[in-house]
């Protein structure tokens, strides 16, 4: 006798990560700005840039919680490094302290 599999929904599978969360959406925003099209006006590009990647970005900047799980602290200081070869460091230091705040154990309050 064969049993069907059960399968949980992915959204049950693990904790939602808020952090994680606004990382990956500073990631796909970015890599949707990488994607556009390359013959735009430079006013055309800043406005791409400003509708795409502003608001993750700002989201980040002002981020000031711990994060909340390891996978969370551990993507936050690769964008942090990331950002840093970059030259986008406004964001550096609220991911390090997300980070950091984890692996110290310190609660969100």
């Amino acid at each position: 006798m064969m049993r069907a599999a059960l399968t949980k929904p992915a959204l049950a599978a693990e904790p939602s990560d808020p952090l994680l969360a606004a990382i990956n959406l500073h990631r796909f925003a970015g890599e949707a700005y990488d994607d556009m099209p390359e013959d735009l006006t430079e006013e055309q590009e800043s406005e791409a840039f400003r509708r795409l990647c502003s608001d993750p970005d700002a989201v980040l900047v002002a981020w000031n919680s711990p994060a909340t799980s390891h996978e969370g602290a551990l993507a936050a200081l690769r964008l942090a490094l990331q950002e840093i070869n970059d030259d986008g460091e406004p964001i550096v230091k609220s991911l390090v302290t997300a980070a950091l705040g984890y692996f110290e154990g310190r609660s969100a309050s």
